[in-house]
C-alpha cells in the first residue's frame, strides 16, 4: 500500500487503484536457499484500496467485475488506517 497508495480515486476520470493483497510465507530455515520470505501468490478477488472519496460498502465497477468496499478498521484521515480498505469482487448470479 506504500508505494502505490498515495494514488487516490480519480473524481474526474474515474481512476480506481485496486492493489492485489499477496501472500508471502516465511522461513526460519536457511538451507538450501538464502531467501527467507517466499512469494506464494495473491488472494484471489480480494484487493486493497484507498477509501479516500469512497463510501465503506460502495460498490465499484471496473470493467467487468463490482467491487464492495470496506475500512479495514474505523476510517479516519489521520493516523489510524489513513483510508486502508480492502475491495471484495461481488459475485453476480
Amino acid at each position: 500500500m506504500h508505494s502505490l497508495g498515495n494514488i487516490k480515486r480519480g473524481r474526474i476520470n474515474g481512476f480506481i487503484n485496486l492493489l492485489p493483497i499477496q501472500l508471502w510465507a516465511y522461513s526460519e530455515q536457511v538451507a538450501p536457499t538464502p531467501d527467507r520470505l517466499r512469494y506464494m501468490g495473491e488472494h484471489p478477488d480480494v484487493r486493497g484500496v484507498i477509501l479516500d472519496g469512497i463510501v465503506p460498502g460502495e460498490e465499484l465497477t471496473v470493467g467487468s467485475n463490482t467491487w464492495v468496499c470496506f475500512p479495514v478498521v474505523e476510517k479516519v484521515e489521520s493516523g489510524g488506517t489513513r483510508y486502508m480498505g480492502v475491495a471484495y469482487r461481488k459475485e453476480l448470479s
